[in-house]
């Protein structure tokens, strides 16, 4: 894969695949000293022993921003199959889907120490095996925001404190009850996702029901869309 380090660099447009570590961020590992930027890529099929199937963003690291990608079939023995952050960064409307994390947060995990965002995202039949927390796992201070989280037909409540307690405004289809502000438990009605088309049909329960705040208004005025198409 790819490592980062005493650096400030960007990727855009890029696939970054079949990559394997037996340490962390099978795809990508953002070091030390480090700031990178990357948007509108494609992290698939990667693996790593450690955390970070997709991505790992390092505690040393300055800051990463991660921003529309979409992260794909990545598996890691650790937490966070498509990204674990143990670092600042900031990672917005992105996909997640498939990705598998044998201790926790197929899609993402967060490790302890940080506190982080996640926010316009979406996570889509990402699993784990050793832990209910299948698409998002966090050992930190994470707030989840205007955000779409299923697993299809696949309900656990056991996540129900979680998302009740670490998301707002979001949409989680994977539990049977989800208490905090604007939350959601209902199909978001993609249009195809088997086939990676996260679009939202027109009747939608997510259009126009993200937070309401001007900060988080669509691109063309209207209020938030939850998942990875919403926001400014």
């Amino acid at each position: 894969g790819i490592y980062i380090g005493s650096s400030v660099s960007s990727i855009e447009k890029t696939i970054i695949s079949n990559n394997i570590s037996d340490s962390k961020g099978g795809g990508i590992w953002v070091g030390s000293d480090s700031n990178l930027d990357f948007s509108e890529t494609l992290i698939t099929d990667n693996f790593s022993d450690g955390f970070g199937g997709g991505v790992f963003i390092s505690d040393h690291s300055f800051n990463a921003v991660v921003r529309n990608c979409r992260l794909t079939r990545n598996q890691t023995l650790g937490i966070g199959g498509g990204i674990a952050v143990d670092g600042p960064a900031t990672v917005e409307n992105c996909i997640f889907n498939y990705n598998y994390a044998r201790v926790g947060g197929g899609g993402y995990g967060l490790i302890d120490g940080n506190v982080e965002l996640l926010t316009n995202c979406t996570f889509y039949r990402n699993s784990a095996s050793h832990n209910p927390n299948y698409s998002i796992i966090s050992y930190g201070d994470l707030d989840i925001i205007n955000c779409i989280v299923s697993r299809g037909s696949l309900v656990d409540r056991e996540n129900n404190k979680f998302y009740s307690m670490n998301s707002t405004y979001s949409l989680v289809q994977e539990v049977t009850v989800c208490m905090g502000e604007g939350n959601l438990v209902a199909d978001p009605l993609f249009i195809d996702p088997e086939n990676s088309n996260f679009m939202l049909e027109s009747g939608s329960p997510a259009i126009n029901a993200g937070n309401p705040s001007n900060q988080y208004k669509d691109f063309y005025g209207s209020r938030n869309d939850m998942g990875a198409y919403g926001g400014p």
